[in-house]
């Protein structure tokens, strides 16, 4: 499907899973938003599925369930500035070893045309909350962790390439919910001052070196909507 006048490959264009499957029963739509504007457009493809999802330049991935067990990351391909898009034609799905990672949790983000990063990942533990960067160059994917998170992803996970930092909303226990900057060995660079417990912060984005937090629930003192992070001014 193309539209017009609506650049799907500019960087300020996120990727929403707001999955709605086709009356087929094969693939179904995703939303492809300005999330400044609010302009967006319900995108349908045959091999969509509904999951976390990253994106970088032209290509984005779904993390999904393997029908034969496990998880999987879908490659796809924003083939032209008018949102057409194409399956990926090389290693278009990253098989994760369910043995080893029973669990890939919530979150997901690029880090380059070739690396993701998840959060919450279990490592044969399943209470245990690893952030761990993902090469899906191939069609098994390689996990290397990170470091274990004070708390589980709770909502989404961002990389910011200016300075190879990593923010996550983490859920820390006790109904509290923040914001968090770590650095690639998981030392805390800073903390949000709100706490985003119960409010659905289901989506982060970087645009300009400060990170976007969408909300879906208002409650307390926090109202649907965007919020923006600081990575100067915790």
């Amino acid at each position: 499907m193309a539209v017009t006048d609506f650049n799907c490959e500019d960087c300020e264009i996120v990727i929403i899973d707001n999955f709605v499957p086709s009356s087929t029963g094969i693939g179904g739509s995703l939303r492809f938003m300005n999330p400044f504007t609010g302009v967006y457009f319900d995108i349908t493809y045959p091999y969509f599925e509904s999951g976390e999802i990253a994106k970088f330049d032209s290509d984005f991935w779904i993390k999904c369930p393997n029908p034969n067990g496990g998880d999987q990351i879908k490659r796809f391909v924003i083939t032209d500035s008018d949102c057409s898009i194409g399956h990926a034609a090389s290693g278009p799905a990253a098989i994760i070893d369910s043995n080893l990672y029973p669990n890939t949790g919530n979150g997901l983000c690029a880090k380059n045309a070739s690396t993701l990063i998840m959060g919450s990942v279990s490592i044969f533990d399943p209470t245990t909350n690893n952030i761990c960067e993902v090469d899906v160059s191939t069609n098994t994917a390689v996990v290397t962790p990170l470091f274990q998170a004070n708390g589980f992803v709770s909502g989404d996970i961002v990389y910011i390439p200016t300075t190879d930092t990593i923010v996550a909303m983490i859920d820390v226990g006790s109904g509290v919910t923040n914001i968090i900057h770590y650095e690639m060995n998981g030392n805390v660079l800073g903390v949000g001052p709100v706490n985003f417990s119960g409010s659905g912060p289901d989506s982060l984005f970087s645009y300009e070196e400060h990170v976007y937090i969408h909300v879906n629930t208002s409650t307390g003192n926090i109202t649907s909507g965007m919020y923006k992070f600081d990575l100067a001014n915790y």
